[in-house]
């Protein structure tokens, strides 16, 4: 994600946030939304043409071409068929089974507003190919890496987890995974706090939220900055200003 997006979205911290948290400078982070549909996609199998053309409709302007549409038979069976192709210049995985949808932006560095008009576009797509698609829930994930301000990694994820067992070396840091029955239209929170793999001496913050197939798309990307907005705030943190 773009830094400057995120501190964007942490501006507009809802009441009842943490204000003046530790500051948490992001260096790195990625997204992964995946929709399980609440029917099976049928077009993929008996009219993919139609899915085609409803792509290069609605995502040329984002970067899908002919060219760059790929059928995947995986390993031969139906449910691992897929439609994959790239958006933003590369930032932006998209892959459509016959069960699901995915798009995983691994370093996630792409401009929010065109991937939400990417994400709509792309659901236009699919409902010309199937009048009847539902979706039965939206997952979106955001992992975040980066350093803590004035604070050890160890001795921030020291806050989550005291209880540290004892007799097996010295320890060296810790982490911890949080499960929350959320409100509508969220279901469920899961908030993990680890040591960094990706950033030397760096705190992992990720946030996994499951959200009512009811929602419409268009009220995904607002939903989910709402979560991220609150989970970081609920761990005591803060997007550093500086980056």
């Amino acid at each position: 994600m773009r830094l400057a997006d995120l501190r964007e979205a942490m501006a507009r911290r809802p009441s009842g946030a943490v204000a003046g948290g530790v500051p948490f400078q992001i260096e790195r982070s990625e997204l992964n939304i995946q929709l399980p549909f609440s029917r099976p996609f049928w077009p993929i199998a008996n009219n993919i043409a139609l899915l085609y053309s409803g792509l290069l409709n609605h995502l040329r302007e984002f970067g899908v071409t002919p060219q760059g549409i790929r059928p995947d038979a995986a390993d031969g069976s139906l449910g691992a068929f897929n439609v994959n192709f790239w958006l933003l210049q590369f930032g932006v995985l998209a892959r459509i089974r016959l069960e699901s949808i995915e798009l995983n932006a691994p370093t996630f560095n792409v401009d929010v507003d065109r991937l939400e008009r990417a994400f709509l576009g792309l659901d236009r797509a699919l409902r010309e190919a199937e009048r009847d698609l539902a979706y039965a829930n939206y997952a979106v994930t955001v992992g975040m890496h980066g350093h803590i301000g004035g604070l050890e990694a160890k001795d921030f994820l020291a806050r989550f987890a005291s209880n540290v067992p004892q007799g097996l070396g010295t320890p060296v840091g810790s982490g911890t995974v949080f499960y929350f029955e959320s409100q509508s239209p969220a279901t469920l929170v899961v908030l993990t706090a680890d040591l960094s793999a990706v950033v030397a001496g760096g705190v992992y913050v990720k946030l996994h939220t499951v959200f009512d197939g009811s929602m419409s798309p268009e009220n995904l990307r607002r939903s989910a900055e709402k979560s991220l907005e609150q989970g970081i705030a609920a761990l005591g943190l803060e997007v550093s200003a500086g980056q």
